[in-house]
């Protein structure tokens, strides 16, 4: 990847030899007085490895000219380093391979869990495909499948062959003389692999594969940190504020997505042959994300590089993508926080959750809770409650809205729950909005 985007590879390679100086000089000569570089080259690229002992580690330089239509010419250059293996004998490593440990440990915990889930739905329901119809379910089917191709690249890394294959070759031996000891050409070592020059551009792009993924991966995982810190009063209000708005902010999304692949065409073709920042599409529409937010180029830059494209191009892109969509994903914000303070039946500060939860727990602890709170640990545990109410085929929302006590009692009845039980969970949970039927309205006399 160059300065004016990807280039595969499928062109032209020459092995200079590095075994001697006067035999690359050689090739090198050969391969000018042969034109292997003419009018219709628009790409070169120089690559070697080294090696250093005492770090234990391999360079990969690449060195890049490319050539655009005008004929200007453009440098660039790429150094990766990575170990000669994946783990080696040092205390770092150690812990490394013990966090990965403790990591795969948690992530089979995790997909154990998936899996229960899945089978939980499936037996309240008879349909796999309820659990999918959920935003978290969606998220926790993404996480667990990029886990696994984190996993199944992370093992072509570590048990890719061309690290271990790779032979260094020593320079030649200097004989001792009266003034100097036995030494050898450290200047002619070199790396081979199966006779032929080390390479290991393919094995630094398997590395950015993976680093790909593991940026959605973390990405999914603050959605399922926001997820399980939701007992806080803030951050559950973020939380079901963005599930309620989330079609529409994947709609506006996808618009302003399109809207800046659009505008990236547009600069890409009147800037990109004299302006860094419009080199290349990929280079072009992260330069309109970041003039939308503010940085980026100004209109300034634009009009020193092409007086009349400028208002073409900075304009519409200002007004529209700017003006209209960011701060229509701003309004979409506001109204779903809205609408989620309007549903909200209140909020229990943290201190309060954490006190009642070491009182429920610990009965030593419910010594200091409030004396008109002591109700609370007098009726059944919120375990046996949830299972009388999962047996009744309803959900909260339909009983909060529809049950009275006398209602449940008689539904409950044959678990042998007691009316006492019935009116701790009304009192406990605010589980039904008319305690008990309104009473028949009065008869009205006919009027003579």
């Amino acid at each position: 990847h160059g300065y004016f985007g990807g280039w595969s590879d499928s062109g032209f390679v020459a092995n200079i030899p590095a075994t001697s100086a006067q035999d690359a000089r050689n090739r090198v000569a050969e391969l000018k007085q042969d034109q292997w570089i003419d009018q219709a080259t628009r790409f070169v690229r120089v690559d070697f490895t080294t090696y250093n002992p005492s770090a234990n580690l391999f360079g990969q330089a690449e060195f890049f000219v490319e050539i655009d239509n005008t004929g200007k010419m453009t440098a660039s250059s790429r150094v990766t380093t990575m170990k000669t293996e994946a783990y080696l004998n040092t205390t770092r490593d150690y812990v490394q391979i013990v966090l990965e440990i403790v990591l795969m440990i948690g992530v089979i915990m995790y997909f154990v869990g998936f899996i229960k889930d899945i089978a939980e739905v499936k037996r309240k329901t008879g349909k796999y495909s309820s659990f999918f119809r959920s935003f978290w379910g969606c998220v926790d089917f993404g996480l667990v499948m990029f886990y696994i191709m984190d996993f199944c690249i992370y093992m072509a890394i570590v048990a890719d062959p061309v690290r271990t294959s790779i032979s260094l070759n020593l320079g030649p031996e200097i004989a001792a003389t009266d003034t100097a000891a036995a030494s050898r050409q450290v200047t002619l070592d070199s790396l081979t692999r199966d006779g032929v020059s080390v390479g290991l551009s393919s094995l630094r792009d398997t590395t950015d594969i993976y680093w790909g993924f593991q940026s959605f991966t973390l990405m999914l995982m603050l959605l399922q940190f926001l997820r399980f810190l939701a007992f806080n009063t803030f951050l559950g209000s973020l939380v079901e504020t963005f599930i309620i708005i989330k079609t529409v902010v994947l709609q506006y999304t996808i618009v302003i997505v399109c809207s800046n692949v659009a505008f990236a065409y547009i600069g890409y073709s009147l800037f990109g042959h004299s302006m860094y920042e419009f080199h290349s599409f990929d280079q072009s529409f992260f330069t309109l994300l970041s003039t939308s937010i503010g940085n980026g180029v100004s209109y300034a830059d634009l009009v020193e590089h092409n007086p009349s494209g400028a208002p073409i191009l900075y304009v519409p892109y200002v007004f529209f993508h700017c003006f209209i969509l960011l701060n229509m994903i701003t309004a979409v914000l506001i109204e779903g926080y809205q609408v989620q303070q309007a549903q909200r039946v209140r909020q229990v500060p943290v201190g309060h959750q954490v006190q009642f939860g070491l009182a429920r727990q610990i009965n030593a602890m419910r010594r200091y809770v409030p004396r008109e709170d002591q109700w609370r640990y007098k009726g059944p545990d919120n375990e046996r409650i949830r299972e009388w109410l999962e047996d009744l085929g309803a959900d909260e929302d339909e009983l909060r809205l529809e049950m009275t006590e006398e209602e449940l009692y008689e539904r409950l009845l044959e678990k042998n729950v007691r009316m006492e039980d019935v009116k701790f969970i009304f009192q406990r949970f605010g589980f039904c909005t008319r305690p008990r039927d309104p009473p028949p309205p009065a008869q009205k006399q006919n009027q003579k």
